[in-house]
């Protein structure tokens, strides 16, 4: 059965360039897992159209503010 009311962000920094210390690699992959579990209409079976990612180096400050943002508008 599908969610279709549900919407979902997912970030999986891992690695950071400014602060190394941080850097916790695995976050990257378990973020991917999350999103493909939301998206599996077995667990959770939300649209894959309605769940964004934002794994590594694609979740800049400004993607997630954007990110953010486009979820206040649904």
């Amino acid at each position: 059965m599908a969610f279709t009311q549900g919407h979902a962000l997912v970030i999986g920094i891992g690695t950071y360039k400014y602060t190394p210390k941080r850097n916790v690699p695995v976050t990257r992959k378990d973020a991917e897992q999350v999103a493909q579990a939301l998206c599996d209409p077995q667990r959770c079976g939300y649209p894959k159209q309605q769940v964004m990612e934002l794994p590594g180096e694609r979740a800049t400050r400004r993607a997630i503010l954007d990110s953010l943002d486009k979820l206040a508008t649904l």
